[in-house]
């Protein structure tokens, strides 16, 4: 499974990205067929927002959105 973690409007820190490389690989629990995960991270003003596309084998992608005054919450 293939990880890819994206940065816009932010400079990503790598205690930022090991915490979502490590989340991300929990996908793998729930779906065995996860061919890629990307990741977008991004600031607007005070809120952080995340967007997680997976990409699934015979499948469409599963997008998930979350915003957060807080990037590990996000």
């Amino acid at each position: 499974m293939q990880i890819t973690i994206t940065n816009r409007h932010t400079s990503g820190t790598p205690a930022i990205e090991e915490y979502v490389q490590k989340k991300a690989e929990r996908f793998s629990r729930y779906f065995d067929r996860i061919l890629s995960v990307e990741v977008i991270l991004d600031q607007q003003k005070s809120e952080h927002l995340v967007e997680c596309i997976v990409s699934v084998e015979h499948g469409d992608p599963v997008v998930s959105h979350s915003s957060s005054d807080d990037m590990y919450a996000a």
